[in-house]
């Protein structure tokens, strides 16, 4: 299988600006650590990618959240990326399954409903943006390009996909970002709707063996394509018992208390990997000393 990697590039002397990815490998990777169903798989893996793609332009220690929250059920979907290539991501309702339709494609938009697309930057010391639009169709690429047009005004195709076999398996999956500057011509906002066209699902193009390369060269040519990033990407929680540990001191003095009066110890599953953590009664008093500290 090919190793799963991002490509940020442009193109028409800057006119173009596009990110596409393959991320067959850490989307399985997903499937297999939170037990999605087909539909759950298809629909967290264009949630996660599209959050590659994003995080793609962030500076160093920035992060960018993608949550859904449609009234379908799924429930929320949620994705948090970075710009080295590591995404993390879940599902509130991953044993999610709705029969494909006659030409076997996934009918996310009715898995996840209507309602809201968040996208949240943490610019660490810049403070957190958040923005939001309306789901239009659930579909997840719809979505983000009119989010994009609607809150940043900035033209924009998104094509997501993640093509998942009989065996539940994941064959292909990837997507790629593709917006247009101020200044692009329309001769170049039309050739790019063609080749949008032309490229028809992204899943199926990957599956066949092409990389992110190939769709960055076939959306842009004929124009000679810039090249500013190629990475391998992953599913990384980044999860650790310190930063468990840290979270329940957080909590303060009170409901650790509480947790060791009733309890006498504590267990944390993580929401992105599924790890669980044990606490014992001993390390709880520990860390109780340490709340009382703060």
């Amino acid at each position: 299988m090919i190793q799963d990697k991002l490509v940020r590039a442009t193109a028409a002397h800057g006119n173009i600006r596009i990110v596409a990815a393959n991320t067959t490998r850490l989307v399985e990777k997903a499937h297999i650590i939170h037990g999605t169903h087909p539909t759950a798989t298809a629909a967290l893996g264009r949630v996660l990618t599209s959050a590659l793609l994003i995080g793609a332009g962030l500076k160093h220690q920035e992060t960018v959240t993608i949550r859904i929250e449609g009234d379908g059920p799924l429930g929320v979907i949620l994705a948090v990326a970075n710009n080295r290539g590591k995404v993390k991501g879940y599902v509130s309702n991953p044993q999610v399954y709705i029969e494909p339709d006659k030409t076997g494609k996934m009918d996310v938009g009715r898995a996840v409903g209507q309602g809201m697309l968040y996208v949240i930057r943490d610019l660490k010391l810049k403070g957190v943006y958040t923005g939001s639009s309306p789901l239009i169709s659930g579909e997840i690429g719809d979505d983000l390009s009119h989010y994009f047009y609607s809150s940043e005004q900035i033209p924009t195709a998104v094509g997501l996909g993640v093509l998942v076999d009989k065996d539940t398996t994941v064959k292909g999956a990837g997507g790629y970002l593709v917006q247009l500057m101020p200044n692009a011509s329309e001769e170049i906002v039309s050739h790019i709707e063609q080749k949008v066209m032309g490229l028809g699902a992204v899943s199926s193009y990957i599956e066949k063996g092409k990389e992110s390369m190939d769709i960055v060269k076939y959306i842009c040519e004929p124009w000679d394509v810039v090249v500013h990033e190629e990475r391998e990407v992953d599913f990384e929680c980044g999860c650790s018992r310190s930063k468990i540990e840290k979270v329940v001191i957080s909590l303060g003095e009170e409901e650790i208390k509480d947790i060791i009066n009733s309890d006498q110890k504590a267990e944390l599953v993580c929401h992105f990997c599924n790890e669980n953590y044990q606490l014992e009664k001993e390390e709880l008093m520990d860390l109780l000393e340490k709340a009382k500290k703060k």
